[in-house]
């Protein structure tokens, strides 16, 4: 008998294959149609190219902990789909992910559908009919690409937190800072506070701020060598921002203390061999944790990424002092877009490739290395997680 989970997320990432990206107009009568959940409850929309997820984590867990309940909505998964919906900080279950995902393929899956929703729509009006399912008192929604025509984007925010802004995504934003810049921008609602995060580029900065004259910025972070605290300030002062007079310091302290976001700097200590997990995937984020393995002194890395995705950018500096001499193991991901061998190879000749990586992770436990830094993609870490012994039960955002 065929495993129904396995046939009902294999039938839903097959969405794309049916729907093609128009702009808003789908999603906007999608939720028309079906009574706009969205707005049967208060959000706040997170957007950015670094440190959305971790704000977006955070933020939930400071609200929970003023006694609201809260729906998280973000993307992409590490291991399951129903990850991707978040009810105080927990993945929903697959019966209700199935339920609710089954209901809504059913009208908006067909390619002979009004409207005919793609993947990243689907997932997202989900969300909204789980919140609203939920009684949700707020939903924090992560937007998943860009903002401008972000499916996200349909939802009127109360709040809207705009994180680090870098070079990602380029074929669909635009190839330079200020028109990223500007995509993001497009969350900003008139009237509606806007929350800009600290930004590496001062384009990034003056763009936002010419675009969004009213927009409220987090103070800089004095300690930039933990840019984790950036993240913190950010969520902290959009909390803030959101309950006013209700925001306690001490309970958001507690939270922050609290919260995990699992593969970024998530480490872990696993038979025998400790881990430091990261999606770092690009430019920006791997130079802040390449300025965070200064400290760390790995043994080795394991890396893996997307062919579509900056190598030398990303993983550059693995060739350049004090890393230079540091075992490399690289695997190829499952999935059609993994960087092969050859592309690995070009940019670090010294790498150890393997064509899965179940034979990287043995080739690890041979040789013993006991301080393993991996990075590069999120779906090497979804991988990994799952090779380690964890399942979506595991991946809430709170610290045991």
């Amino acid at each position: 008998m065929a495993d129904p989970w396995r046939a009902f997320s294999t039938r839903l990432f097959d969405q794309n294959l049916f729907a093609v990206k128009l702009g808003l107009q789908n999603m906007r009568l999608a939720l028309d149609l079906e009574g706009s959940p969205d707005k049967a409850q208060a959000a706040i929309v997170v957007g950015g190219t670094n440190g959305k997820g971790s704000v977006s984590a955070l933020l939930s867990n400071i609200l929970e902990a003023h006694g609201l309940k809260c729906g998280l909505y973000t993307s992409p998964h590490l291991i399951e789909v129903r990850e991707r919906f978040r009810i105080n900080g927990a993945p929903v279950s697959r019966e209700q992910t199935m339920r609710v995902g089954k209901q809504l393929l059913q009208k908006y899956g067909r390619p002979d559908a009004t409207p005919c929703l793609t993947f990243f729509e689907l997932t997202t009006l989900m969300a909204a009919k789980i919140f609203e399912e939920e009684k949700v008192d707020v939903a924090i929604w992560e937007v998943g690409l860009g903002g401008r025509l972000d499916a996200v984007n349909t939802i009127e925010p109360a709040l809207t937190v705009i994180t680090t802004i870098g070079l990602d995504h380029q074929e669909y934003l635009g190839n330079t800072i200020p028109l990223i810049s500007l995509e993001k921008a497009a969350l900003a609602r008139k009237g509606i506070p806007t929350l800009i995060g600290r930004q590496d580029h001062e384009d990034a900065r003056q763009t936002l701020l010419e675009a969004i004259p009213d927009a409220i910025e987090v103070p800089w972070v004095e300690d930039e060598a933990d840019f984790r605290q950036r993240h913190i300030s950010t969520a902290t002062l959009a909390a803030q921002t959101y309950l006013g007079d209700r925001f306690d310091a001490e309970k958001a302290q507690s939270a922050v203390l609290r919260t995990r976001w699992r593969g970024r700097l998530e480490s872990l200590e696993i038979n025998g061999a400790t881990w430091l997990i990261d999606g770092a995937h690009n430019i920006d984020g791997a130079r802040h944790f390449a300025a965070f393995m200064r400290h760390y002194e790995p043994d080795t890395f394991l890396i893996g990424a997307m062919k579509d995705k900056d190598l030398e950018g990303v993983f550059g500096w693995l060739k350049r002092p004090p890393f230079e001499s540091i075992p490399i193991v690289s695997a190829t991901l499952k999935t059609q877009r993994s960087a092969q061998s050859d592309q690995i190879r070009s940019t670090l000749d010294r790498a150890i490739h393997f064509e899965s990586l179940e034979e990287a992770l043995e080739e690890i436990r041979e040789n013993g290395f006991g301080k393993i830094a991996a990075f590069g993609s999120l779906y090497l870490v979804g991988e990994l997680l799952m090779e380690l012994g964890l399942s979506s039960e595991d991946l809430t955002t709170w610290k045991d």
